[in-house]
């Protein structure tokens, strides 16, 4: 197997930011790391619940590198690790990420977690130089897709039945799942 680069220095330095208690982050972004990854979570059925490690380095891995770095292009970022990537900066003009996760793996959960981390940062007001979105376009490459997608997220479910909002925020989250078909 090839071992890529870029994939292993961030790696490496999600590592020491972890260790070093997410240093740089927003006071937003922290609550909800050690609240997903630090907290015990018992789910209403009196199950224990955790989230994969997959998903945990997923989502620090995009923290990391969109807030504490700031990286908004694939260049900056291969720049800013040191690795060499044929891009052309004056074409990569908008932020692109995203993670290579296994079927079965938790992009859903990854997901979720993704819009937690932006609404709550916008919504509260961050102001460190990092853009949040308080809005969202989920793109799904089939109906089957499509359809876990509307299950999870069509009417809050995913944030009601799991652990991803922390109790004192809940009341300040306003969530609605719009299709494409509908006005």
């Amino acid at each position: 197997m090839a071992i890529i680069d870029l994939d292993q220095k961030i790696k490496q330095a999600l590592q020491t930011w972890r260790k070093r208690n997410y240093e740089g982050t927003s006071p937003v972004t922290r609550r909800l790391l050690e609240f997903w990854f630090k907290e015990e979570h018992i789910l209403s059925d009196g199950s224990r619940f955790e989230f994969w490690q997959c998903q945990r380095e997923s989502i620090e891995a995009l923290i990391y590198v969109y807030e504490v770095c700031k990286y908004q292009s694939l260049y900056d970022l291969a720049r800013g690790f040191g690795v060499s990537i044929p891009v052309d900066p004056t074409k990569d003009l908008w932020p692109k990420y995203c993670f290579k996760m296994a079927t079965g793996s938790g992009k859903t959960w990854v997901m979720t977690m993704v819009i937690v981390w932006q609404y709550f940062n916008k919504i509260f007001g961050i102001n460190n130089g990092v853009r949040y979105s308080s809005h969202f376009l989920l793109l799904a490459p089939n109906i089957i897709v499509l359809d876990r997608l509307e299950e999870a997220f069509g009417d809050n479910r995913v944030f009601r039945e799991f652990p991803f909002i922390p109790t004192e925020w809940q009341a300040d989250f306003d969530f609605q799942f719009i299709k494409q078909s509908e006005v």
